[in-house]
């Protein structure tokens, strides 16, 4: 049983009345007093389909829930991406004992002081100095594939967090979209 049933009037329009009107008296828009029937004679009426507001969305809310989910969806996806590149990252780092052609206990320590000097001067140890040559090329590019990859495994988890938290945003729009309310009707 219908909780709301519409109540015709002679002027054409309906007057909505409840299961609590039942044998009272209701105003029209019209001004016309009209008698709403008793219980039994309630259900005759034509029920009004009553839909729950919650139920219901406007547009706002579809497109707040769309963008919402359209940025988690992408940040999700990116922040696999992110993770596969991490993951897959050979960061181990490389042995290089006995990979050196000069030792420095073959040097004087006129030429430990001079090489001491230049190469304290510098930003980043060399693989060559002067005439010396420290490591052999295959284990020079594993150091520096190793500085690389360790760079590039850092680069890709800080991406991944900002994914992250980028989806987080993501699912607090599509919760907001659960929080807009359409304006009342006019």
């Amino acid at each position: 049983m219908a909780s709301e049933y519409y109540l015709p009037c002679d002027c054409g329009k309906r007057v909505i009345v409840s299961v609590g009107d039942a044998g009272e008296t209701v105003r029209c828009l019209c001004g016309k007093e009209l008698d709403v029937p008793r219980l039994r004679d309630l259900r005759e009426l034509e029920p009004r389909e009553t839909v729950s507001p919650d139920r219901e969305w406007n547009k706002p809310q579809a497109v707040v829930f769309t963008v919402g989910g359209l940025i988690s969806a992408i940040s999700i996806g990116l922040a696999c991406v992110f993770f596969f590149n991490w993951y897959t990252l050979d960061t181990e780092k490389p042995d290089i004992k006995g990979s050196f052609q000069v030792s420095a206990d073959d040097w004087d320590v006129d030429m430990t002081w001079q090489a001491w000097n230049e190469l304290s001067n510098l930003e980043e140890y060399p693989l060559a100095w002067g005439d010396r040559t420290f490591l052999d090329k295959e284990t020079a590019r594993l150091v520096e594939y190793h500085a690389w990859a360790t760079w590039r495994s850092q680069d890709q988890l800080k991406k991944l967090k900002w994914a992250c938290a980028v989806a987080v945003f993501g699912l607090l729009v599509i919760g907001a979209a659960f929080f807009i309310r359409q304006p009342p009707a006019k």
